[in-house]
């Protein structure tokens, strides 16, 4: 089985990868820019460590650096990742940028929206033709559109807005692949949200934080059932 998981350095992505790793014998292509040391001096992990981690399971890894704010760059990246497995069965969208601010620079809201919401266009778009192919799977780490949550549009209206437009483009092409977006109910357990806490923008958002692995094979689980077009919550998957 052939994945491509962004964001693939730390967190999230790196669990996700390690928990394929651990269920089937894959080839898992891992994109991020944090090639051999942390993109941020605050934070830890990079791509080789994933390798290494990854490999000892038993599965392929293949480290792409990429930064995935640069358009150009990412559609180059993934044409070489579809070369160098020969296409792919899953993608799993999950590399994303938190933007706390309620009203940031012309520069952060370009950011914001280039790495969460132009960067999972670009890899449907890239992959979709392969996806197709062999009848594969779309997940991707955003949240069900809920309009009636004005607070939440309303206090981080760039993020919101970028993350939604994650989940529009995956429910855009359910109707032509297995294509599910996945968010967590509560905040997850990983260095990003210990960072949060530590800078006091949330007091429980590490502390009270879901295992990034039950995280992961919630991912697992959707990448690996058919149905199509869902906006789903991991602990709906987990009970499942």
């Amino acid at each position: 089985m052939r994945v491509l998981i962004t964001g693939a350095s730390r967190g999230i992505g790196a669990s996700i990868a390690n928990f394929f790793a651990s269920q089937k014998n894959c080839q898992i292509a891992l994109l991020a820019r944090s090639l051999d040391t942390p993109s941020h001096s605050n934070l830890k992990g990079s791509l080789l460590d994933v390798v290494d981690q990854v490999q000892k399971k038993g599965s392929i890894a293949h480290p792409f650096q990429c930064n995935i704010k640069n358009g150009k760059d990412l559609e180059k990246t993934v044409d070489n990742v579809l070369k160098k497995m020969g296409g792919i069965d899953i993608l799993v969208n999950n590399a994303s940028m938190l933007m706390l601010n309620p009203n940031p620079s012309l520069k952060e809201r370009d950011i914001v929206h280039n790495v969460n919401a132009r960067a999972t266009m670009i890899c449907i778009d890239k992959c979709l033709e392969s996806l197709e192919k062999n009848n594969g799977s779309i997940v991707t780490i955003s949240p069900p559109i809920n309009l009636e949550n004005v607070d939440w549009i309303g206090n981080m209206p760039s993020y919101t807005i970028s993350k939604y437009s994650m989940t529009l483009a995956t429910i855009g092409v359910s109707n032509k692949v297995k294509a599910n977006t996945l968010w967590p109910k509560r905040t997850i357990a990983t260095s990003a949200t210990k960072l949060l806490e530590e800078k006091g923008y949330s007091k429980t958002a590490f502390t009270n934080g879901r295992d990034p692995e039950e995280f992961a094979s919630a991912v697992y689980k959707v990448a690996m059932r058919p149905y199509t077009g869902g906006m789903l919550l991991d602990e709906q998957v987990l009970e499942m």
